[in-house]
């Protein structure tokens, strides 16, 4: 297998390894009502 191969999959793993990472924190379960508030913020008025 070569070099460039292997970092490929290297930086497909990684890749992976940040996306169950910040689906981790965003999924939480103490941090659903930080999530609801930030989703709210569309809907506020612009003041």
């Amino acid at each position: 297998m070569s070099i460039l191969a292997r970092i490929e999959i290297a930086g497909t793993i990684a890749m992976f390894a940040v996306f169950v990472a910040i689906s981790l924190t965003t999924y939480w379960p103490g941090r659903k009502d930080s999530i609801e508030r930030h989703g709210q913020i569309p809907f506020e008025d612009d003041r």
